[in-house]
């Protein structure tokens, strides 16, 4: 029984520490390579320069997420707190533009549609360093297939039409 207490403490001290380490842990200016992904093939089609600086704000349980692309491209946006305990935030792009983004364990997740275009994108932070990815397809284009019954429902899929990718390392 004590082993087992043991254990569970252990699962509690780990999962705990991953799940309360967003964002304070992702705090800091990251930079690297941003590369557009071609189809089919997999080949860089081209990449630039891509920065995120993530920073505190005044206000408890905000922060400022900031995204720059090729040194001209400037977002400012800030992260803010939904339901911690839950993993739930929120990007405001400060121009009435709210994206949700869920967080699991050192992943965010945020899935957005913008003029039928479905977007979601990944950061994780993984030895050291924030991975970003980004996929997108055209949700006007969606195949059906199923047969729309309890037995079989219906399912839609997307073909993919956009990949994007970077590693971005921390600046000391």
């Amino acid at each position: 029984m004590r082993q087992f207490l043991l254990f569970v403490l252990l699962l509690t001290s780990i999962f705990g520490h991953s799940q309360n380490s967003f964002p304070e842990s992702w705090i800091g200016n990251w930079k690297g390579e941003l590369e557009i992904i071609a189809p089919a093939s997999g080949a860089v089609q081209a990449n630039f320069p891509m920065e995120i600086k993530i920073g505190t704000t005044e206000k408890a349980g905000e922060w400022s997420w900031t995204i720059i692309y090729n040194h001209k491209d400037v977002r400012n946006y800030l992260l803010r707190v939904k339901d911690k305990s839950r993993g739930l935030y929120e990007i405001d792009e400060l121009n009435k533009i709210v994206l949700d983004l869920a967080v699991f364990g050192n992943t965010t997740v945020s899935s957005f549609e913008v003029d039928k275009m479905r977007i979601v994108d990944f950061h994780e932070l993984k030895d050291g360093k924030m991975h970003f990815s980004l996929i997108s397809y055209d949700e006007s284009k969606a195949n059906l297939s199923g047969s729309g019954t309890a037995e079989i429902p219906t399912v839609k899929s997307n073909v993919v039409t956009a990949m994007q990718r970077a590693v971005l390392e921390r600046e000391k």
